[in-house]
């Protein structure tokens, strides 16, 4: 199946809101880590990539979701999220996306963290921009807000 996520919306930062990463617990920070990891890998190889989440403790396991649009793979990714069955205390879903700021358009790697230790989900994005068939990532992972942690009932 074809699918094209270069035409996908962009999400508009407005929240000011800021969970930092570096205040995360070190056991999220590394799930999110190895998540984004496997994104960057894809990009740097010319690799195109569908969403897929990231979940396990300490074995990693990777779901891939291929699906026809950006916002479909994203509502399927939550379904399956909320019936993981196993221990599992972090997930993080993982999707390219463009995200609006004041300076531009940019793409990015967005990160859609949930722990069953916290009231919210976060989500990040890692932006980068490519020059001359080289990858660039700018600045540090920008917070895009709180979100509904679909680990918590």
């Amino acid at each position: 199946m074809e699918d094209d996520l270069s035409n996908t919306l962009s999400i508009k930062i407005i929240n000011k809101t800021n969970m930092e990463f570096l205040e995360l617990n070190n056991e999220i920070k590394e799930v999110i880590e190895k998540a984004e990891e496997i994104a960057v890998n894809n990009l740097k190889n010319e690799i195109e990539f569908y969403p897929y989440f990231v979940f396990g403790n300490e074995n990693y396991k990777i779901k891939k979701i291929i699906t026809d649009s950006i916002e479909e793979a994203i509502e399927l990714a939550i379904e399956e999220i909320e019936e993981i069955e196993d221990e599992t205390e972090t997930v993080v879903l993982i999707y390219k996306e463009k995200v609006e700021l004041k300076d531009g358009l940019f793409d990015a790697i967005i990160s859609q963290v949930y722990n069953m230790d916290e009231d919210n989900g976060y989500s990040y994005a890692l932006l980068y921009k490519v020059e001359s068939g080289k990858i660039i990532f700018l600045n540090e992972r920008i917070f895009l807000g709180n979100i509904r942690n679909v680990l918590v009932f």
